[in-house]
């Protein structure tokens, strides 16, 4: 029901109906519209039709999310994929037009469950990438790309093409030059003449503590192959472990999950696929809705800073030989937030968000999302742990759907709207948005008069500090006059924010204060010297 532009006071207008007509309101409308939403008989849909303040009573539509398609009968959603609201008990995502590497023991690359090529093979001179003996491999790659075609189970990013990458083997070990070799193929699929194989994400669930603390990339081979597969453009989401520590330890610490190179993931336990911690506990004991027991964490901001949370307990998902199982660990827990950020890249032939981002920018694009979620649903993230703050373990990743199209936020401060001053070459200032994707430039446009319609007759450029603030003032003075400005900052996704307009006026001849003639004081009077 949509109310007539004479109401002024909406909510109001709405509990009065709400008492005289009988129903219940189940959403108010003040600020895109004026009105509300109800379940109406048809006597209360006639007498508001009557109504002289209302403009227009309609029946609800039904709309169905982009980017999903239903759920193929008799699939199964993994309560992980439900978790980060990648799918529901009626529909799923689509998959992503990236390619994506498994960097593990294998898959299984008959599995039906899977759209799964040949990558490389680090591990014996056998030809194929297979999952021959241990699993793993296969069960990352069903929670990234499971297919949603009417058996087993559904992955978050349903029929995306895994590139299987083998450097663990049958008992799931393998050496770190091992690892550095797929991370080598990996990325030759960025510098080689076939864009088509490209790899845009690669998943490595495994790791290994070291004894000394982590060094630069030039010093460490493990970290220089990351280091230099990032810079060719290959985003890389990294297990934490799963020894109830610190990954990030100044000792002993997790490798490559401490890399700042990498997105480090933990674990939560959630076993209904739902928020609120309501659920029974896992089926290896765990509370629902909780930081995994068994989780790794970050204990410095450096850690923090390259740190998410996904469900990594009891996961559902394809397992060798055409199987299923459950298994737990943060080596489960990050394939949900690999897929994520494939769908970021691209879905269903088309762009998304990440598109155009460096890793780096990725990274922090998945972290802001995954806050963003808990400012729309502050009980979509997991309940506290007392032994180790919610922060450490990052916030829980979210499958988002659409563009990202969040404006900055740009203040211009000074000078004040009404202000008089002398000074041609007035200071600017205000502060800017430093959110991620958040373009630190910060431009003033300083129109002629009170019309800011037209071309601006100055354009000014400046950098804002690390706290937001920002200043720039003219180099050349400006005439006495009136002048209107206003403040713009720019986002990497193309979201422009604008300040409200300011107008001032510069008048040479005016005073700041009022100048009071002091009389002057009379020459000191000279007394005769007396003996």
């Amino acid at each position: 029901m949509v109310y007539a532009p004479t109401v002024h006071d909406p909510a109001a207008a709405t509990s009065r109906r709400e008492r005289s007509v009988g129903f219940h309101a189940r959403f108010r409308y003040t600020e895109a519209l004026k009105g509300f939403a109800a379940t109406l008989s048809d006597e209360q849909v006639r007498v508001l039709r009557a109504d002289r303040d209302v403009a227009e009573v309609h029946p609800v539509r039904r709309l169905t999310a982009t980017g999903v398609v239903a759920l193929s009968a008799h699939e199964t959603v993994p309560t992980g994929v439900r978790r980060i609201e990648a799918a529901t008990s009626t529909t799923a995502r689509q998959a992503s037009s990236v390619n994506v590497a498994v960097i593990d023991s294998g898959v299984d690359l008959d599995h039906p469950d899977l759209n799964v090529s040949d990558g490389h093979n680090c591990v014996t001179s056998e030809p194929g990438p297979s999952d021959d003996a241990n699993g793993h491999g296969t069960h990352v790659a069903g929670t990234i790309a499971a297919r949603n075609n009417g058996a087993g189970v559904v992955g978050v990013a349903p029929d995306t093409k895994i590139v299987a990458v083998k450097v663990l083997d049958a008992s799931g070990q393998g050496g770190e030059d091992q690892v550095i070799c797929g991370i080598d193929w990996v990325t030759s699929t960025r510098t080689d003449a076939d864009a088509d194989n490209d790899i845009a994400v690669a998943n490595m669930s495994l790791g290994f503590t070291d004894d000394s603390a982590v060094s630069s990339c030039a010093r460490d081979p493990l970290r220089r192959a990351i280091c230099a597969s990032t810079s060719s453009g290959v985003t890389y989401v990294v297990a934490a472990g799963n020894d109830a520590s610190a990954f990030d330890s100044t000792s002993t610490p997790d490798l490559p999950a401490a890399y700042p190179e990498v997105l480090a993931v933990t674990a939560i336990a959630d076993s209904d696929g739902r928020a609120g911690g309501l659920g029974a506990t896992t089926c290896d004991g765990q509370s629902d809705d909780h930081p995994a027991s068994f989780s790794n964490f970050a204990a410095s901001t450096d850690g923090q800073a390259h740190t998410i949370a996904a469900p990594g307990d009891c996961i559902l998902s394809t397992y060798r030989g055409g199987a299923y199982a459950r298994l737990s660990g943060t080596s489960m827990a990050a394939p949900h937030v690999t897929a994520t950020i494939t769908l970021c890249l691209g879905e269903a032939g088309a762009d998304g968000p990440c598109t155009a981002l460096t890793p780096a920018q990725i990274v922090q694009t998945m972290r802001a999302d995954a806050r963003e979620r808990l400012t729309i649903d502050s009980v979509f993230g997991y309940l506290p742990d007392p032994a180790s703050p919610n922060p450490l373990y990052g916030p829980l990743t979210w499958a988002r759907l659409g563009p990202d199209t969040r404006a900055p936020n740009v203040t211009l401060d000074q000078p004040i709207t009404g202000t008089v001053t002398t000074n041609p070459t007035p200071a600017f200032t205000g502060t800017a948005g430093a959110a991620f994707g958040d373009l630190a430039t910060v431009t003033v446009d300083v129109f002629a008069g009170n019309d800011v319609s037209g071309s601006a007759l100055r354009v000014l450029t400046t950098t804002r500090a690390a706290d937001g603030r920002w200043s720039v003032a003219p180099v050349s003075p400006l005439a006495d006059g009136t002048y209107s400005a206003r403040a713009r900052q720019s986002d990497t996704s193309g979201n422009q924010a604008t300040s409200p307009t300011s107008t001032f006026t510069i008048n040479s001849a005016t005073t700041s204060g009022t100048l009071t003639r002091r009389r002057a004081r009379p020459p000191p009077r000279s007394h005769p010297h007396r003996p």
